[in-house]
């Protein structure tokens, strides 16, 4: 594990609307630059963590060049991991979310089973808190969990782009997925995808990849999970389909309310929206591939 992570801490002006607006203009800036995690500590202050530093210090030089039009001040930083763990420890709790409860290694149920066979009970999946990546705490993570429960993955085989912590590949593995894999372009993202791996004992058929989403070889799926951000799935969106079977599905989050008839645009030519889900200011969306023919069908939506 690093020691500390590069960041850039972002100051937004203290008008609530005003603010808003600059932040969805600097995430669509920012996600050139290989972001890795985001900390909002409040609204007018935010922490965004990058892999490397060069990524990092591109990103302010960008920011720096957009100056008229963004008005935010950045400021490059770097975050040592023992403060969070630390504060993880201290203020990250096991959470539920429909029948999985995400939780951290000092924080899980005794009385959750972990038998991804027992279907009436809650299944619990660890994660250890890493400063870059998903915990089940945000709700874009949660709203592809969500998606994931309204699937029937028994026997499918799954493939989770920008996989972070490996939340999502874990919890596809403990439905009863047959084969799951996560690709990320980050090797540290990798890294702490496996470590949480082994932590989940139930977990079986579940490998991980360093792998751009542009680039990968990777083959289909029967459903394709993805996390992203708004202006990646409109920018890829023929790209991030083409990892869709016919009669799949794509579950998708990471999307503000603000992005969500953007990605709209740009998916529908490629698949059709069946289901449609919202918390806070986050939306997840679950599509299918027309079934076409000579190719196996995918689960069917549980209602």
């Amino acid at each position: 594990m690093v020691d500390h992570w590069p960041a850039l801490a972002l100051y937004f002006p203290a008008h609530i609307e005003q603010a808003k607006r600059l932040q969805e203009l600097v995430l669509l800036l920012l996600d050139d630059f290989k972001p890795t995690g985001l900390v909002e500590d409040s609204s007018m202050y935010w922490r965004v963590f990058f892999s490397t530093s060069t990524d990092r210090n591109e990103a302010n030089t960008a920011l720096n060049h957009n100056q008229a039009t963004f008005s935010v001040r950045s400021l490059p930083i770097n975050v040592q991991d023992e403060k969070w763990a630390e504060r993880s420890q201290a203020e990250l709790r096991a959470v539920r979310i429909g029948q999985i409860v995400i939780a951290p290694p000092w924080d899980i149920p005794a009385s959750i089973s972990k038998d991804a066979s027992i279907t009436d009970q809650l299944l619990t999946v660890i994660i250890e808190p890493s400063i870059g990546f998903g915990t089940g705490h945000h709700a874009s993570t949660r709203l592809c969990i969500h998606g994931l429960q309204r699937l029937d993955l028994t026997a499918r085989t799954v493939l989770d782009l920008g996989t972070g912590s490996g939340v999502l590949a874990i919890v596809a593995s403990t439905l009863g997925a047959t084969s799951v894999r996560g690709l990320d372009r980050d090797a540290t993202a990798i890294a702490t995808a496996t470590h949480n791996l082994t932590l989940n004992e139930t977990a079986r058929n579940v490998s991980f990849h360093v792998s751009a989403i542009q680039t990968s070889v990777e083959s289909s799926a029967d459903v394709v999970v993805a996390n992203l951000t708004g202006a990646f799935f409109s920018s890829h969106s023929a790209r991030i389909s083409s990892f869709v079977v016919p009669g799949g599905y794509l579950i998708c989050s990471g999307i503000t309310k603000t992005e969500s008839p953007d990605v709209l645009v740009a998916l529908e030519p490629y698949l059709d929206l069946v289901h449609e889900q919202v918390e806070d200011e986050w939306v997840g969306l679950i599509w299918q591939r027309d079934p076409g023919t000579g190719r196996p069908a995918a689960p069917n939506i549980i209602q």
